[in-house]
């Protein structure tokens, strides 16, 4: 019960936060009106203020803070903004961006002997490398921050460092290091009044976990939530829900765990925290296998693939390494050249303090080191080439092995796409029983869930438009069953009233289904009619029919049940309508509605569609389908399409 109140207390938080930050912006845009500017430092004072319940809008601040920086010529605060645009890179999975921003700011450091905002960027990147599985350079540069924190006599940093530090200890598995350190954190406590507490009560649960003792993990994650919400930590919410999921699991509590992975999830997606959500996905689908929820587990893993996609996208990690290995030369090279400087003053010393002939001696010496130094390197670089070689060697034919399996179920995609396109009616068929139509058939993949059906006798035109359950590839194999039913009921069965057509396409659905051992629950929504002449019967499983008459769009509803295993079956209804010249008949699945997009990002929605109908009314059918597919792509713009999209228009003679 505790879990599912937090995730109420979730939404009222996130309510006041965007009150908060609207009155913000009120108050920034009332000063740049006063004074014509927003100074650095109120922008980099607002971007730490915020960061832990709007990450994404403290990086905006920084941003800002960075463009008035570079408009003043002012580069006094190119470490602080540095270090808060990395930080929201590496929150966000964006670690190329992220390695590259870091090192920059790293040499900015250096170069200015700026230990206090080095130690936290060494702190960050040392974050950075865990997460991509550079678990031994992240724990060198942890040593490295905790070093600096300490030399500066900072002891808030100085304690954030260890926290980090002993994490890298439990990733490295060595659980007796990870507390010596925790006990470290619990000594300084006393002298610090600040958000430690939770990375301290974080840290104990994580190690009470790993040492297999739920009952203390769960009273310091506890704890730490509720640290967590007081103080407003919006990742650390995240990330605690994600651990109290897997304790809950692991003691067979499995409705808090499942509260709590989805609590966490949602504050995840509502924050755009993509590593965070993909640690609640995968307690979410951990529990729902051990529940034996085997389905709603794999729509899921759909969702966790995607993000993790995202997160573990090669060519980001490979560009990272890439950096880190330049870096890495680059310092190679800098020890080298200081040598070499430090070598050529002693010689400068030894020539005036020695007579001629050590100055000759220490001439041979330097030779000899000289060529000592040369073999070393020369046997080195071979060694490295040889590993290099084999290493390019190892990834091409992975490449290849990837790249070939890719193409086969391309291949195979495309083929699958040729069969589905068989069965549907082709453009002649169609043209043959209405000759003022349009089709409007835009599938999300490659093959669909939507499809149309067609089917003419002497004095009736039967036609549908249907939606499978899902689309792609599973779409289209449930798109294949309903299809078949449709066509046994319509030519074998020799039955033309559309409700009792629906009916019997029902009885054979939820019998194909019925064969299989995992209970599938899958049908489709559809919309059929039977036009003979002037008159129209129509029958719809959730879908509806649309005529355009004059000014007005007529809607006839469908029964709200579906074509599948449904509690409260009943027979579908058979509306009888009469039609008249110019009556335009629409025919539709729900993806053209549904989709996202518009400046705000909302769903077009019905109403918005009927609008764009009656717009484009006194339009030719197929000038329509032009204005319907340009006007759903502005609609969507750059967001991805989630739906399948089948519009079928049909104009009565006139």
């Amino acid at each position: 019960m505790d879990l599912y109140i937090a995730v109420i207390r979730i939404r009222l938080n996130q309510l006041l936060k965007n009150i908060i930050l609207a009155a913000i912006f009120y108050f920034i845009s009332i000063g740049q009106t006063a004074t014509g500017q927003t100074s650095i430092d109120s922008l980099l004072d607002l971007a730490y203020q915020i960061y832990s319940e709007n990450p994404t809008k403290s990086f905006e601040y920084a941003q800002l803070a960075k463009t008035k920086a570079l408009e003043q010529g002012d580069h006094s605060y190119d470490a602080e903004i540095g270090y808060c645009v990395a930080r929201y890179y590496v929150l966000t999975t964006k670690y190329d961006l992220a390695s590259a921003q870091l090192t920059e700011t790293i040499a900015l450091c250096e170069e200015n002997n700026d230990l206090f905002n080095l130690a936290s960027i060494y702190s960050l990147k040392a974050i950075m490398l865990g997460k991509i599985g550079d678990f031994n350079g992240a724990h060198s540069l942890q040593l490295k921050s905790i070093s600096l924190e300490k030399e500066s006599g900072d002891l808030y940093a100085y304690h954030m460092a260890i926290a980090n530090f002993s994490l890298d200890y439990m990733e490295l598995g060595d659980l007796d290091s990870m507390k010596i350190w925790l006990e470290v954190l619990d000594s300084i406590a006393p002298l610090i009044n600040g958000d430690e507490a939770y990375y301290r009560a974080q840290n104990w649960g994580i190690y009470h976990k790993e040492k297999g003792n739920i009952r203390k993990a769960n009273e310091q994650l506890n704890i730490a939530l509720e640290l967590a919400e007081k103080q407003q930590l919006t990742d650390s919410k995240a990330t605690v829900y994600a651990l109290l999921a897997g304790n809950y699991r692991a003691i067979g509590n499995y409705s808090s765990a499942e509260a709590s992975a989805m609590a966490g999830y949602q504050l995840a997606q509502e924050n755009h925290l993509i590593f965070e959500a993909s640690e609640n996905l995968i307690e979410l689908i951990e529990v729902l296998k051990e529940q034996n929820k085997f389905k709603e587990a794999l729509t899921w893993q759909t969702a966790l693939i995607k993000i993790e996609k995202e997160i573990y996208d090669l060519e980001k990690i490979q560009k990272v390494k890439r950096i880190e290995g330049q870096l890495k030369l680059a310092e190679k090279e800098k020890i080298i050249a200081q040598g070499e400087a430090d070598l050529k003053a002693s010689e400068l010393i030894g020539q005036q303090a020695k007579t001629r002939n050590t100055w000759m001696y220490g001439i041979v010496i330097i030779v000899c080191l000289l060529l000592f130094f040369i073999i070393f390197i020369f046997v080195k670089t071979k060694k490295l080439n040889s590993t290099i070689r084999h290493q390019k060697k190892e990834v091409e034919i992975k490449s290849e092995n990837l790249e070939e399996a890719l193409t086969n179920i391309h291949d195979s995609l495309e083929y699958s796409k040729l069969i589905q396109k068989a069965m549907l009616p082709s453009p002649e068929v169609l043209q043959r029983s209405f000759k003022d139509h349009f089709v409007l058939y835009e599938p999300k993949d490659i093959v669909s869930g939507d499809f149309y059906w067609l089917h003419q006798t002497e004095t009736v035109t039967i036609i549908a438009v249907g939606d499978c359950t899902g689309h792609g590839v599973p779409g289209a194999m449930v798109s294949m069953v309903c299809h078949e039913a449709l066509n046994k009921t319509v030519k074998e069965l020799g039955i033309y009233k559309p409700g009792e057509i629906l009916d019997e396409v029902r009885k054979m659905v939820i019998k194909t289904f019925e064969k299989s051992k995992d209970n599938l629950h899958d049908g489709m929504d559809i919309c059929l009619c039977a036009i003979n002449n002037n008159s129209l019967s129509y029958a719809g499983a959730h879908n509806p029919l649309w005529i355009l008459r004059g000014n007005d769009i007529i809607v006839t509803k469908g029964d709200k049940q579906p074509i599948g295993n449904f509690d409260l079956q009943q027979p579908f209804t058979t509306h009888d309508l009469e039609l008249e010249d110019r009556d335009k008949i629409y025919l539709f699945s729900d993806g053209y509605a549904d989709q996202f997009g518009g400046e705000k990002g909302k769903k077009m929605k019905s109403a918005n569609m009927k609008k764009l109908l009656l717009t484009i009314k006194n339009e030719p059918m197929m000038e329509q389908r032009s204005s319907l597919k340009s006007a759903f792509d502005r609609w969507k713009g750059d967001l991805e399409q989630i739906d399948d999209v089948c519009i079928i228009g049909i104009k009565i003679n006139d």
